[in-house]
């Protein structure tokens, strides 16, 4: 009995899942993976979680997570501060201390909501979606 794959719901993940699918199909032996398909990967995982990935296209997970790692964010300029507006004197104070797996730290204490606190490290790229 054949299986047939189910649609994904994220077609950029579907559209290189199929043409690294062809690729599997037609390489002669056990060659490694191109790196254009690797990069497609990498670039996959700005946008969705690197299990997703990784399983999505049949990829080491650890392989992909080591290239997410080493790649800069690109346009990124480093800074020390940030000022933002205040939210008033009713707001909860929030307090965060971040350290990312790289030594990179960022300190937070503002009156804010945390949700809100989560949302800005995200924006910093100190954490994933």
């Amino acid at each position: 009995m054949e299986h047939q794959a189910l649609p994904s719901p994220y077609p950029d993940l579907a559209d290189v899942r199929k043409r690294l699918d062809a690729w599997r199909r037609t390489r002669p032996g056990h060659r490694p993976i191109p790196e254009e398909f690797w990069a497609e990967a990498v670039a996959l995982c700005r946008t969705h979680p690197v299990g997703r990935v990784a399983r999505a296209l049949a990829l080491d997970y650890y392989g992909l997570k080591r290239r997410c790692q080493n790649q800069e964010p690109s346009g990124f300029e480093a800074f020390s501060f940030v000022e933002m507006a205040p939210w008033g004197q009713n707001a909860p104070v929030a307090e965060l201390d971040y350290e990312d797996a790289s030594g990179r730290k960022f300190r937070l204490r503002c009156r804010a909501d945390l949700s809100h606190v989560a949302h800005w490290i995200q924006c910093l790229g100190g954490l994933g979606p």
